[in-house]
């Protein structure tokens, strides 16, 4: 799956991609924000292979199955590049949830589906999806190959009150730019291994312990990101000096980062 110019492997964990933040983050990218009385995030999907999808299909949570706010587990996407505030799907009410798929989507047939609507008052708001293997499938088939891309739709809608997008947004984007903020993030992504990606756990484990200078050379990367969705987004460069030293001598950061990404095996490090 290809996603912002990079490819990446299907995730298996039943996630929503944004959350209010991450979304207003996206809205504002674009050009988007002051005046905005509703906005939505829209994703579509399809297969970019010749053969049919014959594995790790897209299934999608029928919201109105989700139960808030236990289903609703804030977390972390985290990469070498960035991390954003999105939310996993809690397994609490598992047996309520109900699940859709398309088999053997061909590549002319679209997948469109909501991500995020900033109107409290809709009936569904995120729509919950993951990837999932098919026990059935034939092994030797070659992967998935598919490519998403996201929209942003806005309405100019008088009868959507003003606080569609919270009052509450304002000062939670002011506590999410300080630096302190920045570094409890960047704590915070590292005890969700579980939910990064293949290759992103390869690179912290190959770079924490390669050399003595490994953690900092990780915090480095992490601080220095300028994806628009990174921990440090929004911060200066002397915020962004200030948030390495604070991240690199903070002693919870560097225990978790070592417990949680160990050294390669002996010969693994070329893999």
């Amino acid at each position: 799956a290809a996603g912002a110019g990079r490819v990446h492997t299907p995730a298996p964990v039943a996630h929503a991609d944004y959350a209010t933040e991450s979304a207003l983050k996206m809205l504002r990218a674009v050009g988007g924000g002051d005046g905005v009385k509703r906005f939505m995030v829209l994703n579509t999907w399809r297969n970019i292979a010749d053969a049919p999808i014959a594995n790790d299909h897209l299934a999608m949570c029928d919201a109105r199955t989700v139960i808030a706010p236990d289903d609703f587990l804030p977390a972390q996407h985290v990469t070498r590049e960035h991390a954003s505030n999105n939310y996993r799907l809690a397994p609490l009410h598992a047996r309520a949830h109900h699940w859709y798929y398309y088999p053997a989507m061909i590549k002319d047939e679209v997948l469109m589906f909501q991500q995020y609507d900033s109107d409290p008052r809709a009936p569904a708001r995120y729509t919950f999806h993951t990837s999932f293997k098919d026990r059935r499938a034939d092994p030797m088939l070659a992967p998935r190959q598919s490519i998403e891309t996201r929209i942003i739709a806005i309405f100019d809608d008088d009868s959507i009150p003003p606080d569609s997008m919270p009052d509450t947004s304002a000062a939670s984007e002011a506590v999410a730019g300080t630096v302190p903020a920045a570094a409890a993030r960047m704590t915070d992504g590292l005890r969700h291994v579980a939910y990064w990606k293949a290759e992103h756990v390869m690179w912290m484990r190959r770079t924490l312990h390669a050399t003595p200078d490994g953690l900092e050379k990780v915090v480095r990367a992490m601080t220095m990101s300028r994806d628009a969705e990174s921990a440090a987004s929004g911060l200066s460069d002397e915020q962004r000096d200030e948030l390495y030293a604070m991240v690199v001598s903070d002693p919870t950061f560097a225990r978790i980062a070592r417990a949680n990404f160990p050294p390669l095996p002996a010969g693994a490090e070329g893999t």
